[in-house]
């Protein structure tokens, strides 16, 4: 058991890595975009994002979740090639329906989503970006479930850093504000294609299977609604702020929003594209998987929750240095995000014993129920509240769909998993008491905002040891040496 989870720690750090370097080059380039977008501007990014998030639940089939049962279900690689390339063919189809649609509808989706046709051309690149993003997905799969995690990291900073150039490039260089973010954007995706393509069909011949596209689709269609509820409960709220308060308030949101994604979202990924090959290893061994996925989600709690602690202690400082003082309010949405893709998260710990028993259908109940929930605290919550309303709306939607797969979880008995429900009590009241605090609004310089950030982290990393045993607490440490002595200079010589 100790040496599956150290393959999952490791795995998850190396894919860490490759979304920090990532997310980390967006970040320093945020104080140059606010200065050349407006809130306003961000707003339209916002909506544009819509597109990409819409198309993919419809017209990908599922085969996000159908690809990783179905890739597992047998050990020989003439069937994994199999279902590689069948999904791949099933999607160039589907992909292709989607431009015979979407770009001559783009001014149509203009009116709908921008409430202007004015802007039909930014449409139909983010259309276009849709495509793309749909079709890599087998390709990033094939290499994440063969464990190639450094390929699969290098090909990902590769294509992310080509797309940030190319935006400073027109966004900044050349001055085509929101119109050359979304070319830069198409660029990257395009690239991401290209380059996961590579190795794979160099790698193996293509090898379409009737029998494995019916058995793919079999398996997909039935997720198309859930993957349209994450699509509600990722981003419903946005719209209802949009319509609440404006355009310019969704920019803010929406700053504060990527910066979580970036923060938490980016573990968080990392944690899940590891995440899937691991718990689906475990197939043939339920009785050991019990134990061991009790002991993940507490570790998963413990860890990333104190990650997204330190978020919101950090948001406000963040912002102020990141962006320009129009944006400053995004502090609030920021670890608000962070919370939510942290909950988002544990909801996918939670996944195993419906994926074990082929249940994963059934999943669209509990993401329809508190999409829902989302939206209903997300529409009261925004006109009280504004974007903090928006904020609290989205961590509503994430914390419902964790609490209802557990439910379902707990009556269906898929595999009666463990868990340490006290110690998960115990954390989730401190990490109540710091975010409420920190979401406080005030009026502190940057000088007295980093030094409340220095004194919470003070407070809250021993508070969390101490809600640890004392065996995982000697754990945390040896853990904490073995990274520090790897750090150290080896002696030349």
């Amino acid at each position: 058991m100790a040496a599956h989870g150290r393959r999952l720690v490791g795995a998850t750090m190396v894919y860490g890595l490759g979304e920090a370097l990532n997310r980390f080059a967006n970040l320093l380039l945020l104080p140059l975009f606010t200065a050349y977008l407006t809130p306003a501007d961000y707003g339209v990014i916002a909506l544009l994002a819509f597109i990409p998030f819409l198309a993919r639940p419809v017209f990908s089939f599922g085969l996000d979740t159908a690809v990783g049962i179905a890739y597992f279900e047998r050990p020989d690689e003439a069937h994994r090639s199999a279902v590689i390339w069948s999904a791949l063919a099933l999607l160039a189809a589907s992909v292709a329906l989607l431009l015979l649609t979407g770009l001559p509808g783009a001014g149509v989706l203009s009116h709908i989503i921008l409430r202007s046709g004015d802007l039909a051309g930014l449409v139909a690149l983010a259309v276009l970006s849709s495509a793309a993003q749909i079709l890599v997905q087998p390709f990033m799969q094939r290499l994440q479930f063969q464990g190639r995690a450094r390929l699969y990291v290098l090909l990902s900073a590769a294509s992310t850093l080509s797309g940030i150039g190319l935006a400073v490039l027109l966004v900044v260089g050349s001055g085509r504000g929101v119109r050359g973010w979304v070319e830069a954007d198409l660029a990257g995706k395009a690239l991401t294609l290209a380059l996961f393509a590579l190795p794979v069909v160099v790698a193996a011949r293509p090898r379409f299977d009737r029998a494995v596209a019916g058995h793919l689709l079999r398996l997909g269609l039935p997720m198309v609604p859930s993957f349209a509820f994450v699509f509600v409960l990722q981003q419903g709220n946005k719209y209802i702020l949009q319509l609440i308060s404006g355009l310019a308030a969704l920019g803010v949101y929406n700053v504060g929003f990527n910066l979580g994604m970036a923060a938490l979202g980016m573990p968080v990924a990392a944690f899940q594209r590891a995440w899937t090959p691991h718990f689906m290893s475990y197939l043939d061994r339920r009785d050991e998987a019990r134990t061991a996925f009790g002991r993940i989600m507490t570790w998963y709690v413990f860890g990333f929750g104190t990650l997204s602690l330190l978020v919101f202690i950090i948001a406000r400082p963040l912002v102020m240095v990141m962006t320009q003082p129009e944006f400053h309010g995004a502090y609030q949405s920021l670890g608000l995000a962070a919370a939510a893709q942290f909950i988002f998260g544990a909801f996918l710990v939670l996944l195993p014993g419906p994926y074990f028993e082929r249940d994963v259908k059934a999943l669209a109940v509990t993401q329809a129920a508190a999409a829902v929930i989302s939206i209903a605290a997300s529409t009261v919550l925004i006109m009280r509240l504004g974007l903090l309303g928006a904020g609290l709306g989205l961590v509503t939607g994430a914390a419902a769909q964790a609490l209802l797969q557990l439910r379902r979880n707990r009556r269906k008995a898929y595999l009666d998993v463990t868990y340490d429900g006290r110690a998960i009590l115990r954390f989730g009241l401190l990490y109540l008491i710091v975010a409420a605090v920190m979401l406080l609004e005030r009026d502190l310089s940057l000088p007295q905002e980093l030094l409340l950030s220095a004194g919470a982290t003070a407070v809250v990393v021993p508070a969390v040891l101490g809600l640890l045993g004392a065996a995982e607490r000697r754990r945390v440490f040896a853990l904490a040496g073995r990274a520090l002595a790897r750090l150290r200079p080896t002696p030349a010589g």
